[in-house]
């Protein structure tokens, strides 16, 4: 059977799709694991609209025998609001590649699973990146560069070799000289550098910022935004609702399991949560691994979801993620948060049901996955985080 659009729109649909879907959300990221995905409280605009109550009903008091009811109170409610983001993934296969193995089926079908592969782990990285982000999708800023391909960065934490960027004036929102979808060559990270591909300069300084291509202030809202101590989040400004502000303990200092049970006991106490999951940075996990062994306690490491290793604190699990900064550690009420999603990870089709088809203009074709979805967390004063930790090591 000769190999056609036709044939492989078929593969693309019964075979890649819940492939590569299920492997995108398995190791996403840790706290992905824990978040219950959902298609409700979406309105046909494509925004994400909850009423969440907050605090207490208010209608009660002790009185004498003669006395009046109490009077009644109503429930506290607001009404969050977000867009539903897009998040996107796009793979091409040339005209010469697809000829050149099109006669061979094993051949064609490494091609595409190659493809797929490399598809796969950069949807991976961008959405489980945004999982800590703060929506404004800021990776990093620059440092002093002047006219070179070499790019100073304050962090090289959220880049890897081969992701391609905006480089964006952050006062102007837009993107410096020779600065949009460049190509990252190379990373230093131990002087914090990148070379960019291709031939072109860039001058940056620290009022630029890199971005992924076309995501500035696009992104999800992560736990970036949602721990952060000020500003608005969903339509409501932080100043003026305390239970939009997690509990915050800044300046950790060294890290004790007595902090992590204190943390949690805040969160219980103050606003009602029950903190069921506490993701740290990788080095800070390895300070609490450390931890347990100075106090020459049996360290018991659980295998969770996603190939992610699990420490215990008061029977909670903590694990380590990439993506969280330096220095800190979330503690999450699970069920307070909610993926609010019109899909799951779905390939894009033209007005005919095509999934793969011929760029105009290129001997090239190309494949799109896509996503709508926003998290949400509907009481954010119920988890926790922590800054500041110190890592001795690592």
């Amino acid at each position: 059977m000769p190999i056609t659009t036709e044939s492989i729109n078929q593969v693309f649909k019964t075979v890649y799709l819940p492939m590569v879907s299920e492997q995108i959300n398995v190791s996403l990221a840790a706290v992905a694991q824990k978040i219950e995905s959902t298609t409700t409280d979406i309105e046909t605009t494509g925004t994400v609209v909850k009423c969440v109550p907050y605090g207490l009903n208010g209608g009660t008091g002790s009185i004498n025998e003669n006395d009046p009811l109490p009077m009644s109170g109503s429930n506290k409610r607001e009404n969050f609001r977000s867009e539903l983001k897009t998040l996107a993934g796009t793979l091409e296969i040339t005209d010469k590649a697809w000829k050149s193995s099109i006669s061979n089926v094993a051949a064609f079908e490494n091609l595409l699973t190659s493809n797929m592969d490399g598809l796969k782990k950069s949807c991976q990285f961008s959405a489980g990146r945004q999982y800590y982000g703060d929506g404004t999708g800021e990776l990093t800023r620059c440092g002093t560069t002047t006219d070179s391909l070499t790019v100073e960065v304050a962090s090289t934490q959220y880049l890897v070799e081969g992701m391609i960027v905006d480089l964006i004036t952050n006062s102007t929102g837009a993107e410096i000289t020779n600065g949009s979808k460049r190509r990252i060559k190379s990373i230093d990270r131990a002087n914090k550098t990148i070379t960019l591909e291709g031939t072109a300069t860039v001058t940056t300084a620290s009022t630029v910022s890199v971005y992924e291509q076309g995501s500035k202030d696009k992104e999800m809202t992560g736990l970036g935004k949602v721990f952060a101590k000020v500003g608005s989040l969903y339509g409501l400004e932080k100043a003026s609702y305390s239970w939009l502000v997690p509990q915050l303990f800044e300046n950790v200092g060294t890290l004790t399991s007595r902090k992590f049970v204190t943390a949690m006991r805040q969160v219980r106490d103050y606003a009602g949560g029950n903190v069921d999951f506490i993701a740290t940075a990788p080095a800070v996990y390895e300070e609490y691994y450390e931890y347990l062994e100075t106090m020459q306690r049996q360290v018991n490491v659980v295998d969770l979801q996603g190939g992610f290793k699990s420490l215990s604190v008061n029977g909670i699990p903590l694990t380590s993620d990439r993506f969280i900064k330096d220095g800190e550690a979330h503690g999450l009420t699970s069920n307070e948060w909610k993926l609010h999603q019109l899909d799951d990870w779905n390939w894009m089709e033209d007005d005919k049901g095509a999934i793969i088809t011929l760029i105009k203009g290129y001997a090239k074709y190309t494949a799109s996955l896509i996503k709508y979805a926003e998290l949400i967390c509907d009481h954010p004063g119920a988890n926790f985080k922590m800054s500041g930790i110190t890592v001795t090591g690592g």
